[in-house]
């Protein structure tokens, strides 16, 4: 009995060893698939918001005010200031001289 027992004995050890690779092996394939198809959603999702991004910009490029209209808008409320404090000094002046 003992001369069948072990040749069974290694049967099933290899049985066991065979099916837990199998089955691991299955599941690694399952993780991968599974990874497959979360990047590839990652990946849509990135493509999206790149052409959302870049759709931005140029509407951004569109409506915001550039450094160098900024600068030229200054410039004109500036000079309309002064343009106005001068008449103001003019008009101080008159008084002034109609005073005194």
């Amino acid at each position: 009995m003992q001369e069948v027992t072990l040749p069974l004995t290694i049967l099933l050890t290899l049985i066991t060893a065979i099916c837990s690779v199998a089955a691991a092996w299955a599941l690694t394939k399952r993780t991968a698939e599974a990874a497959k198809e979360t990047a590839d959603a990652a990946n849509k999702k990135a493509g999206e918001l790149e052409r959302q991004l870049a759709e931005f910009k140029i509407e951004a490029a569109k409506r915001f005010a550039t450094d160098e209209t900024l600068a030229g808008v200054r410039s004109e409320v500036v000079e309309a200031i002064n343009r106005l404090a001068d008449r103001l000094d003019r008009v101080i002046e008159g008084r002034r001289r109609w005073f005194s």
